[in-house]
């Protein structure tokens, strides 16, 4: 894990504003997902995957890496499909 003065240093070159902020939300997200022992890889496909599956959920608070712990299990063995 970096330290926030690098972290605070590697935002500097973002470009814009917008890509700062942007950076800022996504860096917040993997290091979220790291607190909570989540693979960061594997949650931001996940938390994708959500958003494009209902473009219309407003309930982003079940998008939480906690969330995914609970889900994680079921993702790694899918039901296999009737033939």
């Amino acid at each position: 894990m970096s330290s926030p003065s690098g972290t605070r240093n590697n935002s500097l070159f973002a470009g814009s504003h917008a890509a700062a902020e942007n950076w800022a939300i996504f860096y917040t997200l993997i290091e979220t997902a790291r607190l909570n022992d989540v693979d960061p890889f594997k949650y931001v496909r996940w938390v994708v995957g959500e958003i494009e599956k209902g473009r219309e959920l407003t309930d982003y608070s079940r998008l939480m890496p906690w969330d995914y712990k609970a889900v994680a299990p079921a993702l790694a063995n899918p039901p296999k499909k009737a033939a």
